[in-house]
């Protein structure tokens, strides 16, 4: 790990090298550590073994301000991020694939990109939106309960 690190500071310009800001970014960069990397981990993330509630807390709250970055973006910007992030989760995984090789930076202009792939794909018959969903029952209401007192 070390040597990563020293291998992005080595290659460094000589006046970035001395500012903190350019030397955490470009080890970020070697790492490929990003605001994504930060929202898989706060997604994904599971309670430590010997971790306290405090401490998941605590970690949890510090995953969100490294993906979210709260002190440098307006609470509009902050739910487009998670808009854009629900929109992508429950679009077909091909079109979701397509969305994210082109990198739209809110969820109105990923929605605009969707709109042409449908488009385009129509042409070739009938094209299925959304993720296929797995199915909890027989019943057309079935479906798991998120929270004890949910109806």
């Amino acid at each position: 790990r070390s040597n990563k690190a020293r291998s992005a500071y080595v290659a460094m310009e000589p006046r970035d090298a001395l500012d903190y800001a350019c030397v955490k970014n470009a080890i970020l960069q070697k790492f490929e550590i990003s605001p994504e990397t930060y929202r898989l981990r706060f997604r994904n993330d599971v309670v430590g073994e010997d971790e306290s509630p405090r401490e998941l807390y605590v970690r949890i709250k510090g995953l969100y301000e490294k993906w979210m970055l709260p002190n440098t973006k307006t609470k509009e910007q902050i739910g487009e991020t998670i808009i854009l992030e629900q929109f992508l989760k429950v679009v077909n995984p091909d079109l979701r694939s397509w969305i994210l090789e082109r990198g739209p930076s809110s969820a109105a202009e990923a929605a605009k990109m969707a709109e042409a792939y449908v488009t385009a794909r129509r042409a070739e018959g009938p094209f299925q939106l959304g993720a296929r969903h797995q199915n909890y029952g027989a019943c057309s209401g079935s479906r798991p309960r998120l929270w004890p007192d949910e109806p």
